[in-house]
């Protein structure tokens, strides 16, 4: 388990929670509108792929489809999270509007 403390966002997100797979091995991710809680696995991985979009960027090399990072926003770390996950079990997050949740 590790925490990483977000920033706060524009989109006024008050919290997510996430479950997935990734590898074969079940991963989730907690956060309750301060730090971020998610399994070793998933948190590595979003490291790993934020480091390759800051080389790809430092080269002139960066691409308009995403970024991925977990020392931003909390919109942009679910949305790192989701898309690192090979497969989703269920995603939540609290806003302004209400809960939205997918299964």
């Amino acid at each position: 388990m590790r925490n990483v403390r977000l920033s706060k966002t524009e989109r006024r997100l008050s919290s997510f929670w996430l479950e997935g797979r990734l590898g074969g091995s079940n991963v989730f991710a907690l956060w309750d509108g301060e730090v971020l809680m998610a399994t070793d696995r998933l948190v590595a991985l979003a490291e790993l792929a934020e480091e390759v979009d800051r080389a790809f960027v430092e080269r002139g090399l960066e691409s308009e489809r995403r970024s991925c990072s977990l020392r931003g926003t909390a919109d942009r770390a679910l949305l790192t999270l989701v898309w690192l996950c090979d497969e989703l079990e269920s995603v939540e997050f609290n806003d302004d509007g209400g809960c939205w949740k997918a299964v």
